[in-house]
Formats: C-alpha cells, sequence, structure tokens
C-alpha cells in the first residue's frame, strides 16, 4: 500500500514529503491531482509536462535533450501505453510526470515543474502520487530508469545493472566512424552546456 511506502521512506524524506503536502494544499487549495491513463491524455498535457522539464533542466545548467519531434514520439507513445499524473492549478498544469505501462511494470520517463513553484517540491509529489496510482492499479514494479540522482535515492530506488554491447573490428570503417561519433558527441554536449551557463 502507499501507506506502506511512504512509511519505508527515511525519516527527513517523510518528514519533508508530508510538510510539503500540507503546506501547498493549504497555500493552494483549488490545486488538484489529476492522473490520466492512454487515450485519455491530450497533447496538451505531454508538452507542457515536457516544457516545464525543459525550463527546470535549464535553469540548472544542464543541457535539454528534447525537442518537437521527440515531444512528438512521446505523444504518440503515450496515446497507447502512456501513463500521466500532475498537478492542475486554476487550469494550468504546474507539475507532472509522464511514465510508461509495459509487462506489469512502471516506466517513469519525466519529472517536472514549474520553478515558481519549487518550495513546494511538487514534482516529487506528482511522483508519489504516480507510485500510490500505480499500486492501487496493481502494477508490482516502478522503474524510474537509467542515471543516478538525489530524488531516486530518497524514493528507495535500487540499482541494476545494464549492458550494452557492440562488435567492431578494429580499424575498420564502422569502428572508426563511431569513435569519431563518440568524440564528436562529447564536444557537442560541452559547447552547449558553456552557452547555458553564459
Amino acid at each position: 500500500t502507499i501507506e506502506e511506502y511512504v512509511q519505508n521512506l527515511g525519516s527527513s524524506t517523510r518528514a519533508n514529503y508530508k510538510k510539503h503536502k500540507n503546506k501547498f494544499f493549504r497555500e493552494c487549495p483549488q490545486a488538484n491531482f489529476i492522473t490520466k491513463n492512454g487515450t485519455e491524455i491530450d497533447e496538451r498535457i505531454i508538452s507542457r509536462i515536457i516544457e516545464l522539464n525543459f525550463e527546470r533542466t535549464k535553469s540548472k545548467m544542464e543541457v535539454p535533450h528534447v525537442n518537437h519531434t521527440h515531444t512528438q514520439n512521446i505523444y504518440e507513445y503515450s496515446k497507447h501505453y502512456g501513463k500521466v499524473t500532475y498537478i492542475e492549478l486554476d487550469g494550468v498544469i504546474i507539475a507532472g510526470c509522464i511514465a510508461f505501462m509495459a509487462n506489469n511494470s512502471i516506466y517513469s520517463n519525466f519529472i517536472a515543474h514549474d520553478n515558481e513553484y519549487s518550495k513546494y517540491n511538487p514534482g516529487q509529489l506528482c511522483m508519489v502520487q504516480l507510485i500510490q496510482n500505480s499500486i492501487e492499479s496493481g502494477y508490482t514494479e516502478f522503474h524510474l530508469l537509467w542515471g543516478e540522482t538525489d530524488y531516486k535515492t530518497r524514493f528507495l530506488a535500487k540499482a541494476r545493472p545494464m549492458y550494452s554491447y557492440e562488435f567492431h573490428k578494429k580499424m575498420t570503417i564502422s569502428f572508426i566512424k563511431r569513435k569519431i561519433w563518440e568524440k564528436f558527441s562529447y564536444i557537442l554536449y560541452k559547447f552547449k552546456a558553456s552557452k547555458l551557463a553564459v
């Protein structure tokens, strides 16, 4: 149950979650949690959550990795396998999570919130709401995908190894092209990061 899950969180995480949630709904009583699945999800919801993620990423001096095509692809996929939870305040989405459903598991893809509401930590409020909805819907696993971040540790994520393999004969054309592409991608990433930091 969600009560058991919250009880298993660290004491400071649990206390902060309850404090932020109580403060948010005390100061914004007209706000609502909304969860939608599959064909219930319209493009406006996906676009808004990704827009918030984009702005949040830039505010942290990191390089966003989404564009219009990516957004459109996520929306098309969401119509079949999507689950979104978001907070709506006066008709405006101020925070949300986008996830996908597969094989009795939930795969969290995006989490974001409007920077103006950061003091309430509404993105993580949405995450707990999404976890609650997933538990109530009978899903047995909740994946926070790759990468290490503080919030994943706080929300009890357990790391799993992920492997990928590519086989190239040394000094073949495909091997050289792969090495050039890796170097170019790294240089481009550093260049974008330096531009955002200005």
